[in-house]
């Protein structure tokens, strides 16, 4: 019993013992696998942590990160972030490279491209790929300017490139602008043809845009718009400016502008110049108002014409025809008017001092006076009516004086008979048939008398009719000298 609760204690012991070895040992098993696990999550954090951050690089240089810093070492890892290191390099030498174009392109270097001999691979594929689309760009680019340089010169032949796809857009453009350019060169053509012929003509014309500005003034319009601005005034300076402007007065001004607007017909005396302004809108084909041109005419000369003329006709119809027109300073028109007035004057006084000497000399019992100098119309009338009066009057006295003479005769052939009528009576004693033979002849005179009578009542019935023709004559003489 003894020896069997000793066999039961040492088997105690032991099975104590043997738990505590157990005990001991799964502690050192479950020290050896932490052990084993930290060992473990040391191997693959040194191995992962490298990846981690290479796995970073990477996606930082796919965005566009190229600063990103990529550490190169002798490990595995750093072997295998060398070639990222290298790309990142590559990629820093391709943006900067781009930069730079960008640079010299902005500075005007169009033949500067990118470095393609520095680059490798695709690299070198994708530059020179950049440089053959930039410089297609640009060849397009200046194939535009050389065309527009053609156009500028005024070469409207030479056409833009027919280009493919979206570029055609420019081929259109360009034709757009060809053809555009074309309507205005002939339209500038035209214009430049109309402004020279308009400065080569001796009128005043000024040309406003739609706003009242001054745009152009022929050669004429810029002396005479020195009446506003002085001796020294500039039209050329003054386009872009309201003509209106120039005017001091503002009631002339206002009057100017209305006339602008309206297309009426406004006369003003400026710096003592008569001015007649004749303003009209100008349209387009749409009716649009596109501007004003405003026709300046200074009737200063003009009218002092007119004034002189008309003082001058009044002064000739009261009978002063000693007045004539000046001719100083006067051409055209004007020139042409005062001479043939100072002619008609000339004609026209000739012919009422010729009358008035015709009819003077009439009056003074002067009948040979004739107008001898020539004249045509009514004036020859009148001085072909002036000597025909003066012939038929000396006619008439002419045949007055044969009248007269006729008269004298008959008195001497009555006295005559009377004598021999007393010589009869006192023969009568002497023999009768002498008697009646004188009684015969008396018989024979009287009849004769008688006859002689009525001749010279006769012929003084026709210096009577005749006297009142001539009067007659001489009164529509003086009523067509009146006329006159």
């Amino acid at each position: 019993k003894a020896q069997v609760a000793q066999m039961k204690g040492d088997l105690a012991q032991a099975s104590a013992k043997t738990d505590q070895v157990a005990q001991i040992g799964m502690v050192i098993v479950v020290a050896a696998v932490v052990l084993a696990a930290l060992f473990a999550l040391l191997i693959i954090n040194s191995i992962t942590r490298p990846l981690v951050k290479a796995l970073g690089v990477a996606r930082e240089v796919a965005a566009g990160n190229l600063e990103a810093n990529i550490e190169v070492d002798d490990s595995e890892v750093g072997q295998l972030m060398a070639p990222l290191a290298k790309m990142q390099a590559t990629l820093k030498d391709f943006e900067a490279a781009q930069q730079e174009m960008t640079r010299q392109h902005d500075a005007g270097m169009l033949d500067f491209t990118l470095p393609v001999n520095q680059l490798e691979g695709a690299y070198r594929a994708m530059a020179q790929s950049i440089n053959t689309l930039v410089q297609s760009h640009i060849a397009v680019k200046m194939k535009v300017v050389d065309v527009v340089q053609a156009y500028a010169h005024g070469n409207f032949e030479v056409q833009m490139d027919r280009l493919p796809g979206q570029k055609a857009r420019v081929t259109e453009a360009m034709d757009t602008v060809q053809s555009a350019m074309k309507t205005a060169a002939d339209a500038a053509v035209f214009n430049q043809r109309i402004r020279l012929s308009l400065d080569s003509l001796p009128v005043c014309v000024t040309v406003s845009n739609a706003e009242a500005l001054l745009v152009h003034a022929t050669p004429p319009a810029k002396d005479l718009l020195k009446l506003f601005g002085g001796s020294t005034f500039d039209a050329d300076t003054f386009y872009g400016n309201k003509l209106s402007s120039l005017f001091k007065d503002p009631a002339d001004a206002a009057k100017f502008d209305q006339a602008v607007r309206s297309g009426e017909t406004v006369d003003m005396e400026i710096q003592g110049r008569k001015l007649r302004l004749l303003a009209r809108p100008v349209h387009d084909a749409s009716g649009t108002a596109i501007g004003r041109i405003t026709q300046w005419i200074d009737r200063t000369d003009e009218i002092a014409s007119e004034q002189e003329v008309s003082r001058i006709v009044s002064a000739a119809a009261n009978g002063d025809l000693s007045g004539r027109v000046s001719l100083d300073g006067k051409t055209g028109f004007f020139g042409v008017l005062s001479a043939a007035m100072n002619q008609l004057i000339d004609t026209s006084e000739g012919v009422i001092t010729d009358t008035a000497k015709a009819l003077d000399a009439l009056s003074q019992g002067d009948l040979t006076y004739r107008i001898t100098r020539d004249y045509q119309g009514v004036f020859g009338q009148v001085k072909e009516s002036a000597n025909t009066t003066a012939d038929k009057l000396t006619a008439i006295v002419e045949e007055i004086h044969a009248a007269a003479d006729a008269l004298t005769g008959a008195a001497n052939q009555v006295s005559a008979t009377a004598q021999s009528l007393s010589q009869a009576a006192s023969e009568q004693a002497a023999s009768v048939e002498e008697t009646t033979a004188s009684i015969d002849v008396m018989s024979a005179s009287i009849n004769q008398n008688s006859d002689n009578a009525k001749v010279t009542d006769g012929m003084a019935t026709k210096t009577n009719k005749e006297a009142e023709d001539g009067g007659a004559a001489v009164s529509q003489t003086v009523v067509a000298m009146k006329q006159i």
